[in-house]
């Protein structure tokens, strides 16, 4: 069907009812031009557009008949420039279709310099007797032409016409204040059962598998409603809160049963074990219990046996366990060995003969991940649901009976238009429902109309529409560049499978302390606009529709992707490292390190606290073990001693960008005084202290004098704030500084490394460098006995 026929087919016994009053009088022409005209924008707009000859030649029906009185009116505008070009054309137009190309830059015309409606309004005859014509066709005609694309505020165009007096025309009224009965992206939960309608004949479905299995998988697609059916569909069934409309009943004494609701997230076993050991006072019985599942299938059905047990006889006597998002499994979890002791755990304890049943939803599309589990790919060839497209009055109930129950209302054919528009696919369900949440927004009154539906963006792009508008119209630059890092890092990057959303911890979106203020007011604006669903601790996408169908988002993920599996590596590193003590064999090294610092370099400000000392730190162990290795080389292959401290000093400066860098001894005097002398020092500075035999008294007035007088590394991170510091005017640029002592026999000195940046140095790199420092007293003394 081509999008004339199907236009056609939607304007239906309007059209044929409007081409009738437009060929019964030249006086009636003008007046219903306008609304025949209003009627083909449409598909002149895409003929044109499209350059489809056969579109344009299939125009020709439309306006047959009707041309020479539409070319009278056109002729007989005023004067008005700009339409000079559509006059002429229309004027030697040869059949209909060129007229039709002439009507098409008039109309577009008007509808670009003011409201359609208004630019009609000035040359259609008023006539009264066609008002109940034009009122009794407007909804019908207002219903087409939304399904096709084209002009629909007939309304706007009666008032135009002075129709105002019709006490049947609606008048715009301001929103009415009340909650919305729709969702938008966020899944339905438990406590949303009596506005969750549609379903009911899978829930049937389900529970009558309940009867007799103890494992249920329900499958679908994403967005098809997994999640919000076992949640504000089977769960409140199960505990008697929600009756099934055909008078079945739930498996006897569900409504005793123990309900535990969990999603797998990166760590599978500990989000079980947590949620099992919710109410247990131990503080290690969650330890416990993720230790005995790693190391037994069998340790969930015997700790659900032995928590059941001690339960008191009249509450709690069987668990069921919803695994939501089953995905997460494999899309976050890293660990084989956790991934297979968490699915025999489930597996297990769902056994004919155990106390826990347990239900999964799993994507479609990850299905065959599942095949690798032996007792997982047994139980779903027997045991799954899959959640199909709603039948035509089951989308109806999930349309008006929300809205119905809370007293709202729908403007006359726009509930057939969503229909029309939803059609059969499952996974468009969301985008339905935040289309929804969008028009009602947008509402009058207590009514929901075409206008605010037009204006949300209709269900093909309401959600594009709405996260595009937030992001460009709400945030700053700023908030826009923490947005768009929360969007990336909530994003899990498919590998031969479709990215997915990912749950973060809300200190992970933390780009800086400083930020977190801004942040939070943009996961707030976000979560109020139901494009992120928000927790204690946690953030995530409402729905996976937002990644697929909004174009900025894809061309994000799409741009940088390998930048952003760089990133999302970096995040999974660092947190392990985090957790096991900052232990330095988690640390980046060699060619993984080296891109990490490269994309971090373009992307500086997408880094965490965390990231960014991960980064650091990789960087100084990097930095560490290769000045490590050189000083080796001078120590084992230069042997003056003057030649072997410049070259290791020139080293230090060279491998951490330092400003100077120095060598002292001890020396004392025939006074008995003693100095910190000079040995070696860096640049053109070190070359004129050194040849000016510079030293410093050994005492509390400097920091090399104290480092040696008390034996004990000295760090300053800004001089400017240190009293004692001593200004050299050979070194007028130092901000920051480490001192480290070194004593080897006789021989005692110290080591200093400066910069022209505070903060150059940290209490972590004392200990490394205090060994490079004693590698040089064994040097230096080997050196003097040997010169001895």
């Amino acid at each position: 069907m081509t999008f004339i026929d199907e236009w056609r087919s939607n304007l239906g016994d309007s059209y044929n009812e409007f081409a009738q009053l437009a060929t019964s009088t030249k006086e009636e022409i003008h007046f219903t031009y306008g609304i025949l005209s209003t009627a083909i924008l449409w598909p002149i707009r895409q003929s044109v557009q499209n350059y489809d000859g056969d579109a344009i030649d299939a125009i020709r029906d439309i306006v047959q008949g009707q041309a020479k009185y539409i070319l009278k009116a056109i002729q007989s505008w005023e004067d008005n420039p700009p339409l000079e070009a559509a006059r002429s054309l229309a004027a030697k137009a040869q059949d209909s279709s060129e007229l039709g190309i002439a009507l098409f830059t008039i109309i577009e015309y008007f509808h670009a310099m003011q409201p359609f409606a208004e630019a009609l309004g000035k040359i259609l005859i008023r006539r009264e007797q066609k008002q109940s014509d034009l009122y009794q066709f407007s909804g019908q005609i207002k219903a087409a032409l939304v399904s096709a694309g084209g002009v629909t505020n007939i309304q706007s165009l009666v008032i135009n016409l002075g129709l105002t007096e019709n006490k049947q025309l609606p008048k715009d009224e301001p929103p009415a204040p009340g909650d919305p009965p729709f969702k938008g992206l966020q899944f339905f939960d438990e406590k949303d059962a009596n506005t969750f309608f549609g379903r009911e004949t899978l829930i049937t479905e389900l529970i009558q598998h309940l009867h007799i299995h103890r494992f249920l998988a329900v499958v679908g697609p994403s967005g098809s409603g997994k999640s919000s059916v076992v949640r504000a569909g089977l769960i409140p069934v199960l505990k008697g809160s929600k009756e099934l409309w055909d008078g079945a009943r739930p498996p006897k004494d569900s409504n005793r049963w123990l309900v535990q609701v969990i999603t797998p997230t990166a760590q599978p076993l500990e989000a079980l074990a947590a949620s099992l050991t919710r109410e247990v006072e131990s503080v290690t019985a969650m330890d416990r219990l993720i230790k005995d599942l790693t190391e037994s299938s069998r340790s969930l059905h015997l700790y659900t046996y032995k928590m059941l047990q001690q339960a008191d006889r009249s509450s709690n006597n069987h668990l069921f366990l919803f695994v939501d998002q089953f995905e997460e499994v494999f899309t976050l979890c890293r660990d084989d060995q956790v991934q297979r002791a968490f699915v025999e755990n489930l597996m297990t304890a769902a056994q004919p003969d155990g106390v826990t049943t347990v239900v999964i939803s799993l994507r479609a599309d990850f299905y065959a991940y599942c095949a690798k589990f032996d007792s997982l790919r047994r139980a779903l060839e027997r045991q799954q649901k899959f959640v199909g497209s709603m039948n035509i009055e089951e989308l109806r109930q999930a349309i008006e009976l929300p809205a119905k129950q809370a007293g709202w209302e729908f403007e006359d054919g726009l509930v057939n238009q969503l229909l029309r528009e939803v059609g059969y696919e499952p996974g468009a369900l969301p985008l339905l429902s935040h289309a929804l949440l969008a028009t009602w927004k947008r509402r009058r009154g207590r009514k929901m109309t075409f206008a605010g539906y037009n204006e949300s963006g209709r269900i093909a792009e309401a959600v594009a529409k709405t996260a595009e508008t937030i992001f460009s119209q709400e945030f700053d630059s700023k908030q826009q560049a923490i947005a768009r890092n929360i969007f990336l890092r909530l994003t899990e990057l498919g590998e031969g499978t479709p990215d997915t959303r990912r749950r973060v911890n809300r200190k992970e979106l933390t780009p800086q302390p400083e930020d977190a203020e801004v942040m939070d007011r943009v996961l707030q604006v976000l979560a109020d606009a139901r494009l992120i669903t928000t927790a204690a601790e946690t953030v995530e996408v409402a729905h996976e529709v937002l990644i697929r169908e909004w174009p900025t988002l894809r061309k994000w993920l799409n741009e940088s992707r390998e930048g952003l599996l760089i990133h999302r590596s970096l995040t999974e590193s660092a947190d392990t490292w985090d957790k096991n003590g900052r232990d330095p064999s988690y640390l980046y090294q060699g060619s993984r390190l080296a891109k990490l610092i490269i994309w971090a370099k373009d992307w500086p400000d997408d880094l965490n606290v965390l990231e960014q000392q991960f980064l650091h730190t990789s960087q100084r162990l990097a930095q560490q073990e290769a000045i490590q290795r050189d000083i080796r080389t001078i120590m084992d292959t230069v042997p003056n001693l003057d030649q072997l401290l410049l070259q290791t000093i020139n080293t230090f400066c060279q491998h951490f960008s330092l400003y100077y860098a120095a060598i002292f001894l001890l020396e004392t005097s025939t006074d008995h005084k003693k100095w910190a002398v000079l040995k070696s020092g860096y640049g053109e500075a070190g070359r004129l202290m050194v040849e000016n035999n510079y030293k410093l008294s050994v005492d509390h007035h400097s920091m090399i004098g104290a480092c040696l007088q008390t034996n004990q590394p000295s760090l300053i991170q800004d001089v400017r704030k240190e009293i004692t510091w001593f200004n050299n005017p050979f070194l007028p640029e130092v901000q920051s500084a480490i001192a480290l002592p070194f004593k080897k026999g006789s021989i005692l000195g110290i080591l200093i490394l400066q910069n022209s940046n505070p903060a150059t140095f940290s209490e972590e790199d004392i200990p490394w460098l205090h060994k490079i420092a004693e590698q040089l007293a064994s040097v230096i003394h080997t050196a003097q006995l040997r010169e001895k």
